[in-house]
């Protein structure tokens, strides 16, 4: 009979709870490698998913940012004060002449006909103002800020959602046509994280600023991201000062030594110092006055952004985004004069004119009943540059009616 040595029975049992220790560390480890796997899948999905589209879009938006030399009718007050004192001209005049005659219930008709003349004259003058008057855009890159968050942001962008496509000839689609539209993005309560916010985005073919947290059925708004705490936005301007150095001139000097001098004080005030700033707001209004130099558009604009989730996981982002300009002391000029004189009529009218040359007229001497001769001026029968003016502006003036036309049905029906 053979007998088993003692101590082998505690070396198995010993290599079996080692084994099975290791193979509960393994399967332990498994599982928190896929729970701590599902977690950053969750932030991704939660916080990476959303700062990508966010980044997209406003990458898209932001590029496409410009100042458009287009305006709309000025409604000016004055002309409807005009046209309501004609009105009421005429009514007196009426009732005057009702005074006057007693018993006769109608006016004179000389009076009717003078009265009917002066108003065709003032509606026709008034519809003539109103198409040479025409007001710059407001507000075309505008943001403001409600407590630690944004309150609006709106620019004027060529990279619309929706873009139409022309039919060509020998493809079936052919090249996209330019959209201009206005980009709204405000910040809304939202439905599904606690404490979160939803940041809106909308656009409107209708270039003037609207309130877009007012329910408007121009602008066509959307949630892009949810969950939301914070976001703001800073953005970076060039700030252009100008160095103003003058010296003294001694008499004693000479005439070319003067000059000379005169010479470098005037090289001297041309130089100028430019400094980058900082703004978390942006309040350039055209045809205002700005508490601070504001050029139309910044040149950089930096968004931060921190999300937040159900079980309260936070996450912050940084994005940057160019914005391709011209030099700073070059824009704000030509900006001002190109929307102070877009679409007005009576300086393309003196334009026209210039380059086609002055009517030709020709003079006529008549005596008069006393017997003066008088000098008259007579229009010529002939095709000269006269005639070739009025058929060139008749042409500008439908065009540019057309035109204006168009964008007020496109805005109807949107």
């Amino acid at each position: 009979m053979k007998f088993i040595k003692p101590g082998t029975s505690m070396v198995e049992a010993m290599l079996a709870i080692a084994i099975s220790a290791m193979l509960a560390i393994a399967i332990f480890r498994a599982f928190s490698n896929i729970k701590d796997a599902s977690m950053m899948l969750g932030k991704a999905i939660d916080f990476d998913m959303s700062a990508l589209i966010l980044q997209n879009q406003l990458d898209k938006d932001i590029a496409g940012v410009f100042v458009p030399f287009i305006s709309g009718p000025e409604v000016n007050d004055e002309k409807k004060n005009s046209k309501n004192k004609i009105q009421s001209d005429d009514q007196t005049r009426v009732d005057k002449s009702k005074e006057s005659d007693g018993d006769d219930k109608k006016p004179s008709k000389d009076l009717e006909g003078k009265d009917k003349k002066e108003s065709v004259e003032g509606s026709k003058k008034s519809k003539e103002d109103e198409k040479d008057k025409v007001k710059p855009l407001e507000k075309i890159f505008f943001s403001e800020k409600s407590d630690n968050n944004i309150g609006v942001l709106t620019f004027i962008s060529s990279n619309p959602l929706q873009v139409f496509t022309a039919i060509g000839k020998e493809k079936i689609f052919g090249k996209p046509k330019p959209r201009i539209v206005r980009v709204y993005y405000w910040l809304e309560k939202s439905d599904d994280v606690l404490g979160a916010k939803k940041l809106m985005r909308g656009e409107s073919v209708d270039l003037n600023y609207v309130d877009p947290t007012k329910k408007t059925k121009n602008i066509r708004a959307f949630t892009i991201v949810d969950g939301v705490k914070e976001l703001s936005f800073e953005y970076t301007y060039v700030e252009v000062k100008k160095e103003k150095t003058t010296k003294k001139i001694d008499e004693s000097i000479e005439e070319t030594e003067k000059a000379k001098i005169q010479k470098t004080t005037m090289e001297e005030t041309t130089k100028t110092q430019k400094t980058f700033k900082q703004t978390d707001v942006w309040h350039y209004d055209e045809g205002k006055q700005q508490k601070e130099d504001l050029p139309a558009l910044p040149e950089l604009v930096a968004a931060k952004i921190r999300f937040i989730n159900d079980i309260g996981e936070e996450q912050t982002f940084d994005f940057s985004f160019k914005i391709y300009v011209p030099e700073p002391d070059v824009v704000a000029p030509s900006i001002k004069k190109r929307m102070q004189t877009a679409f007005n009529f009576n300086e393309i009218k003196q334009e026209l004119a210039k380059r086609i040359g002055p009517p030709v007229r020709k003079l006529n001497i008549a005596t008069n009943a006393n017997g003066v001769r008088v000098v008259q001026f007579a229009p010529t029968n002939s095709s000269g540059p006269s005639e070739r003016l009025n058929s060139r502006l008749k042409m500008l003036d439908d065009t540019l009616l057309k035109s204006r036309q168009s964008r007020v049905n496109e805005v109807k029906n949107a």
